[in-house]
C-alpha cells in the first residue's frame, strides 16, 4: 500500500469511528431522556438518575439461571463458539441451589440494545433448559 493510500485509508478510519461515536452519543442523548415504562427503561432511568453515564461504554452483564452445572457450561461453551466477545463466568448460587451464568458485553447502555440482546439471551437459554433471570452494570 503507498504512502498515500495508507494516509487514505487511515483518515477513512478515523472519520468512521468518529461517525460512529457521533451516532452513539447522538442515540445514547435521545435514549436518556425518555425510557420506556418497562422494566428495562425504569433500571436505566435509576441508573441515569443516580448519576450514571449512560453514553459511555460499560460492561453490562446478563444473568441466566440453571439447575445443573452442565447446562450453564454447555451454554458457555456454545457462546465461546458464536460470540467471543462475550465473556461467561459459571458459579453456584447457594440460595436457591442453582447455577448460575454471568455474561458480560462492553458496550454502551442503549436501551434498544439491551432489549435485543434479552431476546437473543432468551432464544438461545431455552435451549439449555435454563433462564434469563435480568441484567445489570458492572460497577
Amino acid at each position: 500500500m503507498s504512502g498515500l493510500a495508507f494516509t487514505y485509508f487511515c483518515f477513512l478510519f478515523i472519520l468512521s469511528v468518529a461517525v460512529y461515536n457521533a451516532a452513539i452519543n447522538s442515540i445514547a442523548l435521545k435514549s436518556n431522556m425518555n425510557f420506556p415504562k418497562d422494566e428495562t427503561g425504569k433500571v436505566l432511568f435509576e441508573m441515569q438518575k443516580a448519576g450514571i453515564d449512560l453514553t459511555v461504554m460499560h460492561t453490562i452483564v446478563f444473568f441466566h439461571l440453571f439447575e445443573k452445572p452442565e447446562q450453564a457450561e454447555a451454554m458457555a461453551a456454545h457462546l465461546a463458539e458464536i460470540a467471543p466477545n462475550i465473556t461467561c463466568d459459571v458459579h453456584i448460587n447457594e440460595n436457591p441451589k442453582v447455577w448460575d451464568l454471568d455474561c458480560s458485553i462492553k458496550t454502551v447502555p442503549l436501551y434498544d440494545a439491551i432489549i435485543a440482546q434479552e431476546a437473543q439471551f432468551e432464544q438461545i437459554v431455552t435451549q439449555f433448559y435454563g433462564h434469563t433471570d435480568g441484567w445489570g452494570i458492572e460497577a
